[in-house]
């Protein structure tokens, strides 16, 4: 799937969410949470890179800061 697929089906998805009832809402929301959680050390991983690659490039470190995930974002 490429980005612009990616980003249109993020769209209708967000499209469902917000007209699903709340229950289905929280069931969602807590599958994804989960869904992360699971892939954690990869998301991390690839997020090092990133701000690696920003700090070569350069790019203000308010930015940087802005980029990188932290522990606390996978709090739950």
């Amino acid at each position: 799937m490429d980005i612009k697929a990616m980003a249109m089906a993020a769209k209708d998805a967000a499209r469902d969410l917000a007209t699903a009832s709340g229950e289905a809402r929280a069931k969602a929301l807590d599958a994804m949470a989960g869904e992360l959680l699971a892939v954690k050390e990869q998301l991390m991983a690839a997020n090092a890179e990133d701000v690696r690659q920003a700090r070569e490039q350069g790019l203000p470190e308010a930015f940087v800061r802005r980029l990188a995930v932290t522990e606390k974002i996978f709090q739950y």
